[in-house]
């Protein structure tokens, strides 16, 4: 009779063989070996289980864009089984597309080449098949030329749906959290306030447009935002200087853009595409000190929550509240009671996304107050705010 391995020899054994199923393009078995309930409560477990079930739906979506219907549904059905709202908004985005389809392609391209997301996910499963890594030079002590901008798929070529126009910024206020700007798009610049050129102005020893953030996307990596320099200005990751073609950004690290401005890079989440940055030395952006880079759709979904590992992290909150960008829409969901204020008749219940789901228009108009769950004897519900941003800085589309 052969021993039971010990419980954590197990649990480091089964994600290895999920890792290994995954980078092999073996997603379903993948999602089999992280079923094994000695992993129930492991946050890796969760994280990589996210990845897997991402890969399936854009495999569902290479499938039905090949014209196999058959095994799309196939591929959702076993997506439904462990993530159902995941698998709801995905067929819902392809029903969508294959209305688009019947209808005829207006500029005379073939539904894949018109289909930005599809395109963008091609790329990705072509890298999953290759099994290759493309990596950028993450930082230099020196500049040099002619390298690769990273790994992955670049936002700038996918033509996807998170290419935003208009001024999508807006005023988050949190209970016992704070005050945050948020900007969601897939391409930022950061810049001195008074030239009006930038997308997040900011009043330091900066050029007009100095530096620009930017979301990439690989079946390796995942979501990774880079920052590179608009022309040729000083950046430093941790006190060493970046090259000319940029850096990929990590968790905890610090940018210096100027000898008075610099800012830590957040990405507390690694299955969100969203990240944070903390300006630091009292540094301000439209009167807030930390922005949220909220990329668009669900996959850039932010968490208020008790927990660690949160992008707001709201120690008296009993129940998560997530946040995301749907389109032109701000979705907030959670199990517990919501409710809003200030807001007009564009507020609707989403019965199917469960209790407390509300949609307000966003970039949001007017300010909204949202409260979560009851009064108790202790005090109040937990609310939060939306407002907006009074004028775009520079009056330019976002990219």
């Amino acid at each position: 009779m052969t021993p039971q391995l010990p419980s954590f020899l197990r649990r480091r054994l089964r994600l290895s063989e999920a890792r290994r199923a995954l980078l092999g393009g073996e997603p379903e078995a993948a999602l089999k070996q992280l079923s094994d309930p000695c992993l129930n409560l492991s946050d890796e477990a969760d994280r990589l289980r996210e990845r897997v079930l991402d890969v399936m739906c854009r495999e569902a979506a290479r499938h039905d864009a090949e014209g196999r219907p058959e095994e799309t549904a196939r591929l959702l059905g076993v997506v439904a089984v462990h993530d159902e709202r995941r698998a709801g908004l995905w067929r819902r985005r392809l029903e969508g597309e294959e209305a688009s389809r019947e209808a005829g392609p207006a500029s005379g391209l073939t539904p894949a080449a018109e289909s930005g997301i599809i395109g963008a996910l091609e790329q990705l499963l072509e890298q999953m098949r290759d099994e290759r890594t493309r990596s950028g030079v993450r930082r230099r002590p020196a500049a040099s030329s002619g390298e690769s901008r990273g790994d992955g798929v670049d936002s700038r070529d996918s033509r996807a749906a998170d290419r935003l126009t208009g001024d999508h910024r807006f005023h988050l206020a949190v209970d016992d959290v704070g005050e945050f700007l948020v900007a969601y798009g897939s391409e930022i610049t950061l810049g001195h306030a008074r030239a009006g050129k930038a997308d997040l102005p900011l009043l330091a020893d900066l050029d007009p447009v100095h530096v620009r953030l930017y979301r990439t996307e690989s079946f390796h990596t995942g979501p990774t935002w880079r920052i590179e320099p608009a022309r040729k200005q000083r950046i430093a990751i941790g006190g060493q200087l970046v090259d000319p073609g940029g850096a990929a950004l990590g968790d905890g690290d610090e940018v210096q853009l100027s000898t008075n401005l610099a800012f830590r890079f957040r990405r507390p989440h690694p299955a969100s595409g969203s990240a944070l940055l903390e300006l630091l030395h009292g540094a301000e952006c439209e009167g807030a000190q930390r922005i949220l880079l909220l990329s668009p759709g669900e996959a850039g979904r932010i968490q208020m929550s008790a927990s660690r590992g949160r992008h707001l992290r709201v120690p008296r909150l009993t129940e998560e509240v997530s946040i995301w960008i749907d389109d032109d829409e701000l979705v907030v969901e959670s199990r517990a009671r919501l409710a809003a204020a200030g807001a007009d008749a564009a507020i609707q219940q989403q019965g199917e996304k469960g209790p407390g789901g509300l949609r307000v228009p966003c970039p949001p108009t007017r300010r909204i107050d949202f409260s979560v769950g009851s009064a108790t004897s202790s005090g109040p519900p937990f609310a939060f705010s939306v407002r907006p941003v009074e004028s775009s800085p520079s009056g330019e589309a976002w990219r």
